[in-house]
């Protein structure tokens, strides 16, 4: 064999492929024909076989130019992100270590997916997770290719976004579009969310954000217009209001495809309150449908493709109780489902989101200068967000409170905030004394 060897194989590693030069072409015919290499059979007989298997992977790999076979195992769970564990001889003998990235192929179809390492597997084997096993659509028994997969480019736009860099609509994109395809591990993904949250997001950037969540993700085309939203940014215990808002709005005879979120910084979100009464993982299909009978639908997004990168950053920021892409995951959401006009609820107070009148301002005229840029028409309401709205907190409560409000015997500081902001949306779309029509 020609070429220096490969980094890390040592002298040992030379030797024991300089002994085994013979089998080297009957080596590589196997691997190209889809058949892992034995550490076993015509090599069992050599000094140290049970990591002889490995180098020859590295060796071989490096000197003739042949991709490793592995069979693939079910690890039989799903993480939310392709993820495969190989035996760590066979990580070395491939470059890689845990949390790196592994590029895993079978029929035309790959994955990139985060390498975990475990000791005393077999050399042949990979174990995948449901990601993996769904990306490829391979089943147990069946071989796939392996090779190291280099990081990303938004890996390295997430680093110089963490040291103070401002991010331009190319890097936002591939950012964005490596989130969606999983190909940035927890560990950036988190960098990325606390470097926003630490230093804010420019207007540019929420707009590039927003922009490509849309992007990469499905839309809802409804065939109509106007189309009316209305969100709240959340932070308050019990506001309830939006369980108010669509029935209020459809039954005005307006289109409102309503898709909200579950808790993130809140007791429950508006998707938690009303999963209580009605399902809300319906499909693109099932909210057109609904929406175009009966004017209105709650769905939970994170069912959806809409803005799916959305949803991969709204899981690191629950645990950390914070929300900095809060403008970029509510505008998305509302340009994927076809809005024209939306009204922002933005609480302020102490405990909110929002602490002072002043940051709603700002807040707000990021909304809708960013909406704007979107196509979209919106309107922004400062409340009151010191106390709980109603009287109930929690889910099967507020869903409960709510139903009450609708039936007439509801609080009235709950009735009169869904009033107030169901107004302003009406004379957002040319309605005079808009409170006096919702109610």
């Amino acid at each position: 064999m020609e070429g220096p060897p490969q980094a890390g194989l040592g002298r040992l590693a030379v030797v024991q492929v300089k002994i085994v030069v013979d089998h080297a072409l009957i080596a590589r015919e196997a691997w190209a024909g889809g058949k892992p290499l034995e550490p076993g059979g015509w090599a069992s007989s050599l000094p140290n076989h049970r990591g002889l298997g490995h180098v020859l992977i590295a060796a071989l790999h490096h000197h003739l130019s042949v991709t490793p076979s592995l069979k693939v195992e079910y690890i039989g769970f799903s993480s939310g992100a392709p993820l495969v564990v190989v035996d760590d001889e066979v990580a070395a003998a491939l470059g890689v270590r845990a949390h790196d990235r592994l590029l895993v192929k079978r029929g035309g179809r790959e994955v990139v997916a985060l390498v975990n390492v475990a000791r005393r597997l077999p050399a042949d084997t990979i174990l995948v997770n449901e990601e993996v096993a769904s990306a490829l659509g391979v089943v147990e028994g069946e071989l796939v290719e392996v090779a190291p997969a280099p990081p990303p480019k938004s890996s390295r736009y997430i680093r110089e976004f963490v040291l103070g860099s401002w991010l331009g609509a190319d890097e936002v994109r591939a950012i964005v579009e490596d989130i969606v395809r999983d190909r940035l591990s927890d560990v950036e993904l988190a960098a990325l969310v606390v470097a926003a949250a630490r230093r804010g997001l420019s207007v540019e950037e929420a707009y590039y954000f927003s922009r490509a969540m849309v992007e990469t993700g499905e839309r809802l085309e409804l065939g109509v217009k106007p189309v009316v939203d209305k969100h709240s940014i959340g932070g308050v215990p019990g506001d309830k209001t939006s369980l108010l808002a669509v029935p209020m709005l459809a039954a005005l005879g307006y289109y409102i495809p309503k898709t909200s979120s579950r808790a993130i910084t809140s007791p429950a979100g508006t998707a938690d309150r009303a999963e209580v009464l009605m399902p809300v993982n319906l499909s693109l299909e099932e909210i057109r449908r609904v929406v175009l009978k009966t004017g209105g639908c709650i769905a939970w997004g994170g069912a959806l493709r809409l803005a799916p990168a959305d949803d991969k950053i709204i899981r690191v920021e629950h645990p950390l109780s914070i929300d900095p892409f809060l403008v970029p995951s509510i505008m998305a959401k509302k340009a994927a489902v076809g809005a024209t006009h939306v009204v922002l609820d933005i609480p302020v107070g102490r405990g909110a989101k929002v602490a002072t009148v002043r940051e709603a301002e700002q807040l707000a005229r990021m909304f809708i200068e960013v909406g704007r840029r979107l196509g979209m028409r919106i309107a922004c309401a400062a409340t009151f967000g010191d106390q709980p709205v109603g009287y109930a907190a929690g889910p099967a409560l507020e869903a409960r409170e709510a139903l009450r409000a609708l039936q007439g015997s509801g609080p009235q500081d709950l009735v009169d905030k869904a009033a107030s902001l169901v107004g302003l949306l009406l004379e957002l779309l040319g309605v005079s004394g808009g409170k006096a029509v919702a109610l």
